[in-house]
């Protein structure tokens, strides 16, 4: 899978152009952090990953019994990808047949061109006629993880240097100090869209039968790979911990009080630091809810009356801010105006902020007058 370049902003660089205040984050800490090789792991790389937690914090971690943060992220990556295994594969062989025959027609070869669309429409055509009802198959994801390993205290005095800044006008400086507060987990996926992809993969057909060349039926191609739609979501880090301590500590109810308090405790921890990177607004009755939830939780954990059940809100809770990305991608799809929302799980359509050419996406007729001009303008 293809792997998406980041900015990385040194410390170094930050040092240089910022002078801090006394009680804000010193220069020390701010170079503990060593935030200038950004971590980037296609969903497949999560084996041997090299990570910013420190070995303190993950020894401590493996003590009450938390998975290590790889570990919790292609849990994640795996659950938000399983769309992709579950796509049909005749429509993955009819893109990679559609790909091989652009290469192709790059190279004049017309007639290996007509033998892998043919292929293709076949495949569409049959995929079509068994489910006449597909709109949209995934057929593509990349993952990124973008985290700085910033502590809880670290990332509060980052956040009150930058208001610092800003008040002073230093605005690009105070951009550079908040770039520290990125702690997610991208996962862009590519869809093809069933009602327009397979016309323009026959009309290219039809094209080279027609004789009409090597130029006009790559042209209608591209055409139809303009039709893809790309979505992004992005799930905060923090909530990813935040819900594995409290499902582990659940596991633990009446059996180990002092491991799931501790596990409630990072889970809390994770909460408060989602909400300081901004993930979470402290205005979000969700974040309110979930803090309140655990601080009984925990109370009741102390006290050593706490059953299972008493887990389930706080459980649930956690894991509908992280669930919440999936709905939020699928109406997204089909209503790109609904992609607003609080930062802590938020899915996007790339053509969102021009949802006139979105609409044309999926626009069928539209899309076939549209190739049919290209066609008559190619031949031209």
């Amino acid at each position: 899978m293809k792997t998406k370049l980041l900015l990385s902003v040194t410390a170094a660089l930050m040092l240089a152009a910022t002078t801090l205040s006394a009680d804000s984050i010193n220069p020390k800490e701010l170079k503990a952090i060593e935030n200038a090789d950004v971590p980037i792991h296609s969903y497949y790389g999560f084996d041997n990953p090299h990570y910013k937690i420190s070995k303190k914090d993950l020894a401590y971690y493996k003590s009450i019994g938390l998975l290590p943060e790889h570990q919790i992220l292609n849990k994640a990556v795996k659950k938000h990808s399983q769309k992709l295994a579950e796509a049909p594969q005749e429509v993955l062989q009819a893109l990679d047949l559609t790909v091989d025959a652009m290469s192709a027609l790059e190279k004049g070869k017309t007639k290996a061109a007509t033998v892998s669309l043919e292929a293709a429409t076949k495949l569409f055509d049959t995929t079509l006629k068994n489910n006449p009802k597909l709109k949209f198959v995934p057929v593509d994801v990349d993952v990124t993880v973008i985290e700085h390993g910033i502590s809880l205290t670290q990332a509060e005095k980052i956040k009150k240097e930058a208001l610092r800044l800003l008040q002073q006008d230093r605005t690009q400086d105070a951009l550079d100090l908040l770039m520290l507060l990125r702690n997610q987990l991208s996962i862009d996926t590519s869809y093809l869209p069933m009602e327009l992809y397979p016309v323009a993969t026959r009309t290219a057909l039809e094209a080279l039968h027609q004789h009409k060349g090597a130029k006009t039926a790559l042209a209608i191609l591209l055409k139809g790979v303009d039709t893809i739609v790309h979505t992004q979501i992005v799930v905060p880090i923090p909530l990813l911990i935040a819900q594995e301590a409290i499902e582990t500590a659940q596991k633990l109810a009446q059996k180990d009080d002092t491991k799931a308090l501790k596990l409630l405790q990072v889970a809390k921890e994770q909460l408060a630091l989602a909400h300081i990177e901004g993930y979470l607004p402290a205005s979000a009755d969700a974040y309110k809810s979930l803090t309140g939830e655990l601080d009984k939780l925990m109370s009741k954990v102390k006290g050593g009356n706490a059953q299972k059940a008493d887990y389930e809100k706080s459980r649930t809770g956690c894991s509908a801010l992280v669930d919440h990305v999936a709905k939020e991608e699928a109406a997204a799809l089909a209503h790109p105006q609904m992609i607003e929302g609080d930062p802590h799980a938020k899915a996007k359509v790339e053509e969102a902020n021009d949802k006139e050419l979105f609409k044309a996406k999926i626009d069928k007729e539209a899309f076939q007058k549209e190739v049919e001009k290209d066609l008559k303008d190619t031949v031209k």
